[in-house]
């Protein structure tokens, strides 16, 4: 699958979720082509309880935290499910 396309699927994938999804682990290599179209972008954050540290988080859309999941094939992706 070429980078742009796993990139669209992705984005359709996030549009037609039923809810906003918080966040998304993607393959190394959708990694990858997020990365070079400069769709990911770093936010300050805290862990949960600690305060006193402050660490990079990658988002995606400004708000979905993004993970880079190895266990993934190249150009998978998973989404959270939906809970009733």
């Amino acid at each position: 699958m070429p980078n742009s396309t796993a990139v669209e699927a992705l984005d359709q994938a996030i549009l037609n979720h039923p809810s906003q999804p918080k966040g998304v682990n993607v393959g190394l290599e959708l990694w990858a082509a997020l990365v070079a179209a400069e769709r990911i972008d770093w936010k300050r954050g805290h862990i949960l309880g600690i305060i006193e540290t402050e660490i990079e988080i990658p988002v995606l859309n400004n708000n979905i935290f993004i993970h880079p999941a190895p266990d993934l094939r190249q150009h998978e992706y998973e989404l959270p499910n939906e809970r009733p």
